[in-house]
């Protein structure tokens, strides 16, 4: 698995609830998109962080272990692993090259 790649990652994560749902999102005839990796998280939080909630956790695609997987939350830019239980927002994300 990639800190980089979400795309990849998403594919191989066939039966994890998060990234089955930003892989079944669709929006302005797109079907493209997938649950983001670690990094691609906190270039989010750099370039964007108005475009998500300070209130909340999001799930990356990601993993630590078989229970646990990173998680940033947008208020400082935090990355910690938690484990896959736990209710967090998924934010699904579009390539532009891969």
């Amino acid at each position: 698995m990639s800190d980089w790649n979400g795309l990849a990652n998403t594919a191989r994560l066939s039966e994890c609830p998060a990234a089955m749902l930003a892989a079944g999102f669709e929006r302005d005839e797109h079907s493209d998109f997938y649950l983001p990796a670690r990094r691609e998280l906190h270039l989010a939080a750099a370039n964007v962080p108005h475009l998500f909630g300070k209130e909340s956790w999001y799930w990356s695609s990601t993993p630590h272990s078989e229970d646990y997987a990173w998680a940033v939350v947008f208020e400082f830019g935090f990355t910690s692993i938690r484990r896959r239980h736990y209710e967090f927002r998924v934010r699904p994300f579009r390539g532009f090259i891969y």
